[in-house]
């Protein structure tokens, strides 16, 4: 050990994609809690349900400009990564107690359930990846160690395993959605 530089914390070389994509989850479940608390306190919110939601190459190309904004985290410390998913996690916490303040549960399973595990894994693990990839980029430099394996193969297929997920949310969206 060098003098005056503290070695990496033992859970950093154990925290695995799966650790990644937990902390990713945090930031998304911490942004709903707050949507949540934010519609307890605005109840009555006028939501708008429309049948016309858009194609699905429409509907691909909007997620995956957030997935492209959520893999930026690599460069940005993870700053866009934890930001996007507080934010999209604030959305959708937001929408669910005011669905569910107006008596409206059933919409916002046939609304927002059917894309969602589709969507949300592809931004989880996208996050995952984009953190534990910035994490081997930029530990190095800010604690003055040498430069472990970078993943970028890992990366990738991460991104491209997003890519698949997104269209089928966008499929799935525009199939069976209505809000």
């Amino acid at each position: 050990m060098v003098a005056g530089v503290r070695p990496a914390p033992q859970w950093a070389h154990r925290l695995g994609l799966a650790g990644w994509c937990a902390a990713a989850l945090t930031f998304y479940l911490n942004g709903a809690l707050l949507g949540g608390v934010g519609a307890l306190m605005v109840p009555g919110f006028p939501l708008n349900p429309t049948n016309s939601i858009g194609s699905v190459a429409g509907i691909f190309e909007h997620n995956l400009a957030v997935l492209a904004l959520i893999s930026a985290g690599t460069v940005t410390l993870g700053l866009t990564t934890a930001g996007l998913l507080f934010l999209n996690g604030t959305f959708l916490g937001f929408i669910a107690v005011e669905l569910l303040q107006g008596h409206q549960a059933l919409m916002l399973v046939t609304a927002i359930g059917p894309q969602l595990p589709f969507e949300l894994g592809a931004y989880l693990i996208s996050a995952g990846a984009a953190l534990r990839l910035g994490w081997s980029l930029w530990w190095p430099l800010l604690s003055r160690r040498g430069r472990g394996p970078v993943r970028w193969k890992a990366w990738l297929v991460t991104q491209g395993a997003a890519v698949i997920l997104l269209f089928a949310a966008a499929v799935v969206e525009v199939a069976f959605s209505h809000i």
